[in-house]
């Protein structure tokens, strides 16, 4: 599996979870990812890092920059 496959999986997984689950906090989505995909995470802290990305709590820049802004929370 190529890098780009790889990243392309992990956004689905995410983006499947922020739909799924979007009232719940950011960590603890982050534990279900790493129990039910512990294979593609390889802490909670991993999978939190991109809920916190997808979910525009990573900064201007990021925010600014990123192409999917459906997942946003709260973000400032």
């Amino acid at each position: 599996m190529s890098v780009s496959q790889y990243k392309k999986l992990l956004r689905k997984v995410v983006f499947e979870y922020l739909e799924k689950y979007e009232d719940l906090p950011t960590r603890t989505i982050a534990r279900m990812l790493k129990r039910d995909y512990s294979e593609y995470f390889k802490d909670i802290e991993n999978a939190r890092g991109l809920l916190k990305y997808y979910r525009g709590l990573c900064g201007d820049w990021n925010r600014k920059n990123m192409a999917t802004k459906k997942y946003y929370k709260n973000a400032v």
